[in-house]
């Protein structure tokens, strides 16, 4: 893919495949009626934003390679976003399945940022859930990631079990670090009591990048 001066560009693990792109790409509001040609290159300016979510870099130190950095980060403002183009229910893989959690407001895909995802998890008081016990004070978020469902859900990498089948999803993936432990249920017909559960640490969430609703809460070894 060229870069901003028409040359090859470096390709980084964070830029879209040509199968991501060819998704995104009709969702891309078009130019403005009576406006100047659009001259820069959207997939470029994509890459661009998801280096900076992926890396999680300040804006000024994006690669040369990207467009310029008042370019890719004025395209993550909401500010020419006209609500009807932000992408909905109808243009996501996963069908809008999972529970509400951050609301979208950006015209691509991810529909949110991270700083957006942070300002919902200081909501998130303790990380429990159906079987999950936090049995520490708090938690911390060690690491967020801008990836697909495929890389998600990988068994031999995050293997977060996310729901959606679809591999080409975008999801925000977010883990934390802290102390928890999972219910195993009543003790069973030679117990008195249940057996000792055993303390975890690395806990995760993943988000729809698309209706931002959270998919999975889940607990890792």
């Amino acid at each position: 893919m060229p870069g901003k001066d028409g040359e090859p560009m470096e390709v980084y693990p964070s830029d879209l495949s040509d199968d991501e792109w060819a998704i995104l790409e009709p969702l891309i509001p078009p130019e403005r009626p009576g406006g100047r040609p659009r001259e820069v290159d959207m997939h470029a300016v994509l890459d661009g934003i998801f280096y900076v979510l992926r890396s999680g870099c300040a804006w000024r130190m994006l690669p040369r390679e990207y467009p310029p950095r008042s370019t890719v980060n004025v395209s993550t403002s909401t500010a020419n976003c006209d609500p009807k183009h932000i992408p909905g229910v109808g243009s996501d893989p996963a069908h809008g399945i999972g529970e509400a959690a951050i609301k979208p407001h950006l015209c691509s895909i991810p529909t949110f940022t991270e700083q957006d995802v942070r300002q919902y998890m200081r909501t998130v008081t303790s990380f429990t859930g159906i079987r999950i016990r936090q049995t520490s004070p708090d938690y911390m978020i060690t690491r967020m990631l801008f990836i697909t469902n495929g890389v998600a859900n990988d068994p031999n990498g995050l293997n977060a079990d996310t729901g959606p089948s679809d591999p080409n999803l975008i999801v925000c993936y977010v883990e934390v670090y802290g102390n928890f432990r999972v219910d195993g249920g009543p003790p069973g017909p030679l117990q008195a009591t249940p057996s000792p559960q055993t303390v975890l640490h690395h806990g995760q969430m993943v988000f729809d990048g698309v209706t931002g609703n959270l998919l999975v809460m889940g607990v890792t070894v």
